[in-house]
């Protein structure tokens, strides 16, 4: 036994020390384990414990992170979206046709000043004489024009009217006939075609 006083070597069970006389008598630490540093090539034992360590490592554990979880959309916010978007193309749209199919409309309820023919309308008229009939409205800087196209039942050609509508859309006047290849913008070649159509004479 070594006296940690003077450093002298005693015998063991000894109480006394025979170099200083100091007590030898007192409780040694126990040896506490020293830790090696691991070789290379990892630990023999796995992740679970650091070889040797002083008190020995948990192994590492899985992080679970919470699941991501999206936002849901409230269904009566799409419910009020969906309205909103078909409120505004409603609001566009709606009036142009309401009043595309007036101007329609008005033209095939229309009359002309002939006598004799007050009760009879140009879509009456019309469908007298050509077959395969189509309406068309449309708008040329704020003017409003309606388009008729039918197929004459006489020799087959195509026969295309334009009306003009006034500004108040209360009247409207024949701009142009094209029958065929033939086309008639003259006042007074329209005026004769449009009694021809009245009486059913045109051909």
């Amino acid at each position: 036994m070594i006296c940690r006083y003077c450093g002298r070597q005693n015998n063991d069970g000894v109480r006394f020390c025979s170099g200083c006389g100091a007590d030898l008598s007192y409780d040694a630490p126990s040896p506490q384990p020293q830790y090696q540093v691991p070789q290379q090539g990892g630990y023999p034992n796995g992740p679970q414990n650091y070889p040797n360590g002083p008190q020995g490592y948990p192994a590492p554990q899985p992080v679970n992170y919470p699941a991501y979880k999206a936002k849901k959309t409230h269904p009566i916010l799409i419910v009020l979206l969906i309205v909103l978007v078909v409120g505004v193309v409603a609001a566009i749209l709606v009036p142009f046709l309401v009043g595309a199919t007036s101007d329609i409309r008005k033209v095939k309820n229309g009359h002309v000043d002939l006598a004799g023919y007050e009760d009879v309308t140009w879509g009456d008229a019309l469908g007298k004489i050509c077959r395969s009939s189509s309406w068309e409205s449309e708008r040329k800087n704020s003017q409003r024009w309606v388009t008729y196209t039918g197929e004459k039942k006489s020799d087959g050609n195509d026969l295309t009217i334009k009306f003009k509508l006034s500004s108040d859309r209360k009247t409207f006047t024949v701009e142009e006939i094209q029958d065929g290849s033939k086309t008639m913008t003259n006042d007074l070649e329209i005026g004769v075609a449009v009694m021809q159509i009245f009486n059913g004479t045109y051909k």
